[in-house]
């Protein structure tokens, strides 16, 4: 029945040509709609239970633009710069960077197999089977003269000989297609984007497809086998937290002692007070990181691992959980003088519970609407784009004229990069833009 038959998945709002998708469907047990986990970020979704609205092209026509156009494999680049839409993420990206990390000589414990000598990647991969080096071990591989090298934080690659480099490190360049360089650096999500990018323009289209799905596997795979998880004991809190709160407390009695014999003034006694807690959250953040980089529990501490993979977590979220809430910002946008000193591992008291809930709270509600006023004027500016229209490829203009209902607006188009941008052409604006007053 539904065989030769494609749908459109769309995920409002689909302000680009990624926020609609077409798929071949298969037809399963509930109401839960499952995709390809490296789709998500051309729906701009965060895997969060996002409702999509399913279209069904009829017309023969229809189909037709459905399968050449609106499928992921006929639609990887992006229409802005040209890069592939589609990039692994979150839970991948954790397994590639857990694989290819290399701690330095002096943060790093002797592994199985450090210093050994291999010849090709085929007998890493047998030793690595037989149990007779780790995946961090650090060891030396003989490479191809004509193999080219790619080293962390630079962009230009060397040429092949004898390297310095990980087990786990070799095992992810034996995923990439031969032609390709050897990434020899620890691999975070936007390295990841940089490999899939790099593969698209030198093998085009269909090897970065291939090559997408084989890093999905092997992330997920390699992650699966660290045996990563989180519990309560991972919050691992600083030691010398309370003496840097006790020390920040005695500034700021002093400070307030002496705003009271009229030595400051309240603007002076309050961005004091506000610089004695910014450097009490500076100093148990470096305190609680040192803690989380000493522990030999595991190669990386979780918390970490999705810290510095760019698996998602931000440093701050870390800082919440180990160290301290700090500030909280008012609704007007200033901070509080009085910081929450707990964190979400030892417990909130009902008054830094208030602090840290209410007062956010009003911020990010104002903040809200000023985002949601912006997505309303994106709509605006996408459905008066589609009402215009060009009547010359270039018309040799080089400057802006005045638009109005009454005037015509002067744009450009120039082939750069092979990619259009808009620079000059005679274009006519349309009277009425569109849209109501109670449009969301």
């Amino acid at each position: 029945m539904i065989s030769g038959h494609l749908v459109l998945l769309r995920r409002a709002p689909s302000l680009n040509r990624s926020g609609i998708q077409a798929f071949q469907p298969v037809i399963t047990a509930g109401n839960v709609i499952r995709i390809h986990p490296l789709l998500f970020q051309g729906f701009d979704s965060e895997l969060d239970g996002d409702q999509v609205t399913v279209q069904l092209p009829h017309s023969h026509e229809a189909q037709r633009e459905t399968l050449t156009r609106m499928m992921p494999a006929n639609s990887l680049s992006s229409p802005a710069n040209g890069d592939p839409v589609f990039s692994p993420s979150q839970d991948i990206v954790m397994g590639c960077y857990y694989v290819t990390l290399s701690k330095p000589d002096w943060n790093r414990s002797p592994q199985l197999g450090d210093g050994m000598i291999f010849a090709s990647t085929q007998e890493v991969h047998i030793a690595y089977e037989l149990g007779k080096v780790a995946m961090v071990a650090k060891v030396k591989l003989r490479l191809p003269k004509d193999k080219r090298i790619q080293v962390e934080n630079d962009r230009r690659s060397s040429r092949g000989g004898t390297i310095e480099t990980t087990v786990g490190r070799i095992l992810f360049n034996e995923i990439l297609p031969w032609q390709m360089a050897f990434y020899n650096q620890t691999l975070k999500q936007k390295d990841l984007e940089v490999i899939v990018a790099d593969c698209h323009r030198e093998l085009g289209p269909c090897m970065a497809i291939g090559l997408m799905e084989r890093i999905t596997q092997f992330g997920l795979r390699e992650l699966t086998s660290s045996g990563c998880s989180i519990a309560v004991s991972d919050l691992i809190i600083a030691k010398d937290k309370a003496t840097l709160i006790a020390e920040a407390e005695k500034q700021t009695v002093k400070f307030n002692r002496l705003y009271d014999r009229g030595l400051f003034s309240q603007s002076e006694r309050r961005n004091q007070v506000l610089d004695v807690w910014q450097s009490a959250n500076h100093a148990i953040r470096a305190s609680t990181f040192a803690s989380l980089e000493n522990d030999e529990r595991a190669t990386i501490h979780p918390l970490l691992l999705m810290c510095r993979s760019g698996a998602g977590i931000r440093l701050t979220q870390i800082l919440h959980f180990s160290g301290m809430l700090g500030g909280v910002l008012k609704p007007s946008g200033e901070h509080l003088e009085i910081p929450v000193k707990s964190n979400f591992r030892e417990g909130l008291s009902i008054a830094e519970y208030f602090i840290s809930s209410v007062m956010p709270s009003r911020y990010r509600l104002d903040s809200w609407r000023k985002s949601r006023r912006s997505r309303f004027l994106a709509r605006k500016l996408v459905r008066a784009c589609r009402q215009i229209v060009v009547t010359k490829h270039d018309c040799g203009a080089t400057e802006e004229m005045k638009a109005g209902s009454n005037f015509p607006i002067r744009i450009a188009i120039d082939l750069k990069n092979g990619h259009f941008s808009l620079i000059a052409t005679t274009v006519t604006l349309p009277t009425k833009l569109g849209g109501s007053k109670n449009e969301p």
